[in-house]
């Protein structure tokens, strides 16, 4: 074995081989993590997104190095979805405490695009398995004027990094590290966090446009996607109609995208949807289901998905996180400690 001793932490790295076996479990919205994705920030010029992460560990019982179990530092990444800049900052947090900002104030630069969160140790600063984090993400189109929410992608620290010889803080918990504090990658391969999803999928969509059935009200929508890789991601789109008919398409994006499922695929509007549709259902408004799915086997992606109904001159806009299934392995850049 080698052995690694560095301020306030007790780090004992194994060899590959006896590290646990890999936890392939999938990113969840419903529990707490220990690295949080936000597909989608929005601090651009008349935009802004409220973003919240919440530590819900309420212990205060000390770990005898002036730290206590509940306190953690939140390292904060926002990606520019066109160029891929980055900016960082860390946020302390103590037992059973949030934080709450504006993301343009939080990160002055007036971007778009995704925002991660990772658990550290206050001490160390190195990451750590830290399962206590909860957020949402609030797009609002000036400071306080609320428009829709998400949840964000939570993944869990690697439960069997007891038998990986990792090493632990100063609070007896786990680094997720595994490339001996000198990481360049952030890894969603099962050792350090759970893995990306292989598919995505959106469970419904009204088709874009204006309904032949119910010409006061016309449908349009947005989806953004992520990826852990800059460069061109390719992908697969498999979609139905509200009766099975079934359409596909390619396409790319770099980094991040933004874009109505009108851009991907003409196939989504109204009028196409409707053709061998059931008229039967939602009074012959038309509506689908999508599968997406990166064709390159080592990128992940993630989104979120926002639609909207105009009816005169009032919009109303609804949005969510896109489900998923499967178990992909990938990586992304670690921004420097």
């Amino acid at each position: 074995m080698t052995k690694f001793v560095l301020p306030g932490m007790v780090a004992v790295l194994a060899v590959a081989a006896m590290l646990p076996a890999p936890v392939m479990a999938q990113p969840t919205h419903s529990q707490p993590g220990s690295f949080l994705i936000y597909p989608l920030f929005n601090s651009t010029s008349g935009n802004n997104t409220v973003i919240c992460v919440t530590n819900t560990n309420q212990d205060e019982g000390s770990c005898g190095n002036g730290f206590r179990q509940g306190d953690v530092r939140l390292h904060f990444v926002y990606t520019d979805g066109t160029t891929w800049a980055e900016s960082n900052l860390d946020e302390d947090l103590t037992p059973a405490d949030q934080i709450v900002v504006l993301a343009r104030g939080h990160n002055p630069n007036q971007e778009e695009g995704f925002l991660t969160v990772e658990a550290r140790d206050p001490e160390s600063g190195f990451p750590i398995d830290y399962d206590e984090m909860i957020g949402s993400a609030h797009i609002v189109n000036s400071e306080f004027d609320f428009e829709w929410a998400y949840t964000p992608y939570s993944f869990e620290g690697n439960p069997a990094a007891a038998d990986s010889g990792r090493g632990m803080d100063d609070c007896g918990r786990f680094f997720t590290d595994t490339d001996a504090f000198t990481p360049s990658t952030v890894d969603f391969d099962g050792f350090e966090y759970s893995t990306f999803p292989d598919l995505l999928y959106l469970d419904q969509f009204f088709g874009e446009g204006t309904p032949a059935a119910a010409p006061g009200v016309t449908f349009s929508n947005s989806i953004y996607l992520m990826a852990t890789s800059p460069s061109v991601t390719n992908m697969r789109l498999l979609g139905w109609n509200n009766n099975e008919r079934r359409f596909s398409r390619t396409f790319s994006f770099n980094c991040w995208t933004e874009a109505s499922l009108g851009q991907l695929t003409q196939a989504v509007t109204q009028a196409n949807l409707d053709v061998d549709g059931d008229d039967s259902e939602l009074n012959g408004v038309n509506t689908g289901w999508l599968q997406l799915e990166a064709l390159g086997a080592s990128t992940g992606v993630l989104g979120v998905f926002v639609q909207q109904s105009s009816i005169g001159a009032e919009v109303h806009t609804a949005g969510r996180e896109l489900q998923y299934e499967g178990s992909r392995v990938t990586t992304l850049p670690r921004f420097p400690f």
